[in-house]
């Protein structure tokens, strides 16, 4: 049988069409199944900066579950770029590098402090006072992403690991 090119193009087209379909429902399927990461997100808190300069968010991640969880990312209304960060010694002096995710093994925690990792908010689009709070959505890996609520402080005042400065 001879297919006519207009037949051809006809059967490309509704081809197409139901390849699309299949992805949309798939895409669909998969994000309205997508459970939240089983970490707890514990003592939040973030540095005072002003309008486009820079600020960091500390916390506490434990892993909760059974399997190990991966932060991959983070975003912010309050920033331009937010990306993980760590503080690293490259000779005599520290130095922050980007990190393409931190893993969690089940049942342990991973501290982001001043001086080691930390969540790297650049170009603040307003000032962040102490006392502002904002929300940070922390990506893991498979997961839905986590808004976790974010108060602003300065140094020492309870928070985990406040060592060295930003």
């Amino acid at each position: 049988m001879t297919l006519t090119p207009r037949y051809r193009a006809l059967r490309t087209v509704v081809l197409a069409a139901v390849a699309a379909a299949w992805a949309v429902l798939l895409v669909a399927r998969l994000g309205a199944g997508t459970p939240h990461p089983p970490v707890a997100v514990e003592q939040p808190w973030a540095r005072p900066g002003p309008k486009g300069g820079n600020s960091a968010v500390y916390f506490v991640l434990r892993n909760q579950g059974s399997a190990p969880v991966k932060l991959v990312a983070a975003a912010s209304e309050v920033a331009d770029e937010v990306s993980i960060h760590e503080t690293v010694m490259v000779g005599q002096a520290m130095r922050m590098q980007p990190v393409q995710g931190v893993s969690v093994k089940p049942g342990e925690a991973v501290t982001f402090r001043p001086g080691g990792l930390h969540v790297m908010l650049m170009g603040l689009r307003r000032a962040l006072a102490e006392g502002d709070q904002f929300t940070v959505s922390l990506r893991f890996e498979g997961y839905e992403p986590l808004e976790v609520r974010v108060a602003v402080r300065t140094m020492g005042a309870g928070q985990p690991g406040s060592g060295m400065a930003h």
